[in-house]
């Protein structure tokens, strides 16, 4: 006989108090995705794609945006490659 008993067992949080940053980074990755593929980001195809409603799209699509601009930024920030500039240079800097 198989016995099931919950003593032990724990359930992990989500990330944030009501699961609310679980939402916004799953949208946020899912927008990334999109823009990199050359599709359009809307309400319809969201919720599409993250079995999400569209009331709960337009609540954290705003958050999930900015997050996923500077996720991108960020990334294509750090590609990068690193340019030397030679002292005396117009373009260097002074430090």
């Amino acid at each position: 006989m198989i016995r099931y008993t919950t003593a032990g067992l724990r359930v992990l949080p989500r990330s944030g108090e009501d699961g609310r940053s679980s939402i916004v980074d799953r949208l946020a990755e899912t927008m990334r995705e999109m823009a990199f593929a050359g599709q359009n980001a809307t309400v319809e195809s969201l919720s599409a794609r993250c079995h999400l409603t569209p009331d709960e799209i337009r609540a954290f699509g705003p958050e999930a945006a900015d997050l996923a601009r500077a996720r991108s930024v960020r990334a294509l920030r750090d590609d990068l490659p690193r340019i030397r500039v030679p002292a005396g240079s117009r373009h260097h800097e002074a430090a």
